[in-house]
């Protein structure tokens, strides 16, 4: 059995690719690689304990990422690699790298990642 939560091996551009094709809700154009209404699902809130969690993404529907729209989605790899997508901005975000231990998911390092890639956004 493969697991589906853990074990990808996957680069910067791998990582990026993935997020894309969930900003355009599981489509990879032409192709629909997984269904519109599953990304839908899984890009919202899942369950009442963690509001901040759907599934296997963590949402932002509750603006609890300070600065970020509230439509971004995020996947969360181990050693604190990221792929933060923000549909309205038409932007996805990959970090890879260690944080060196801290590990914080209350939102404050997401927001202040998407906030680094939305003024680099407007800087251009």
């Amino acid at each position: 059995n493969t697991p589906t939560f853990m074990g990808l091996q996957a680069g910067c551009t791998d990582m990026a690719r993935f997020g894309w094709m969930a900003r355009h809700e599981g489509a990879w154009s032409p192709s629909q690689i997984v269904s519109g209404e599953y990304m839908r699902e899984a890009t919202r809130p899942s369950q009442e304990l963690n509001p901040d969690y759907g599934f296997l993404w963590w949402v932002n529907q509750n603006s609890s990422w300070d600065g970020i729209p509230d439509d971004a989605f995020a996947a969360l790899g181990l050693g604190d690699q990221v792929t933060l997508v923000i549909p309205s901005l038409d932007m996805v975000v990959v970090r890879v790298g260690d944080r060196r231990g801290t590990q914080d998911y209350d939102g404050s390092f997401l927001s202040d990642l998407g906030g680094l890639a939305i003024d680099a956004l407007a800087a251009v």
